[in-house]
């Protein structure tokens, strides 16, 4: 991913310090040229200078087709963790 897209999907996640992420899909439907994918996730993530986290999830994505192959259309994910009041400090750009 590079510039604007790298900021809006998982390229602010990769600059806090993802460690590792497992992704499971649990449902995907569709016809044509959109199919929609639901899952969980689990992310290992180590800030630097700071304790590791792991976060549990979910997700959708809409996935269309295009002519050059399958291409991510949406995207939403949400913890399933509580808020806590860990301080990430970081710089995104």
């Amino acid at each position: 991913m590079e510039g604007r897209e790298s900021k809006n999907s998982g390229g602010a996640i990769t600059q806090l310090g993802l460690k590792d992420a497992k992704l499971s899909t649990e449902e995907l439907f569709g016809s044509g040229d959109i199919f929609t994918e639901i899952g969980s996730y689990t992310l290992k993530i180590q800030p630097a200078e700071q304790k590791p986290i792991e976060d549990k999830g979910k997700y959708v994505v809409i996935w269309k087709q295009t002519a050059d192959g399958w291409k991510l259309h949406r995207d939403i994910w949400n913890s399933n963790m509580p808020p806590n009041n860990t301080k990430i400090e970081t710089e995104i750009g």
